[in-house]
């Protein structure tokens, strides 16, 4: 169970480091252009085009901040979950977590997590 756990951890983070290198990157980035050229919109005689093109800008910048942020502290808790795995020491907490955040994102933390909490609550794991 602690192998299959470790797998589905490994698979869960090279998702979430693609998410974090692909898709965010190119959203900040894309939102930088925005906002630096905002003429580019298709109707650019108009200030109100303008102004829509600048908000759009800043709200692709945010959410890809905002996503980053929130991408890197799931490969954080999938880190601590993993090494918790190798420490001899009995601790649900981190798969919990892993269970949560798979519920709400990636399947393989979802799975991991489960597994995880079987590992570590099995008797050839758990030191007395």
């Amino acid at each position: 169970m602690k192998k299959a756990s470790q797998v589905l951890y490994t698979v869960g983070k090279v998702f979430n480091v693609i998410e974090i290198v692909g898709r965010l990157a190119i959203i900040t980035a894309l939102g930088i252009l925005v906002m630096a050229f905002p003429e580019w919109a298709f109707v650019s005689n108009m200030l109100s085009s303008m102004n829509f093109m600048r908000g759009s800008g800043m709200g692709l910048i945010l959410s890809g901040a905002i996503g980053l942020i929130i991408s890197s502290i799931v490969l954080y808790f999938a880190n601590r979950a993993t090494k918790s795995l190798e420490n001899n020491v009995t601790e649900n907490s981190p798969h919990v977590i892993m269970i949560i955040i798979g519920v709400f994102g990636v399947i393989f933390y979802l799975i991991g997590g489960i597994l995880g909490v079987v590992a570590e609550n099995t008797e050839d794991h758990v030191k007395t």
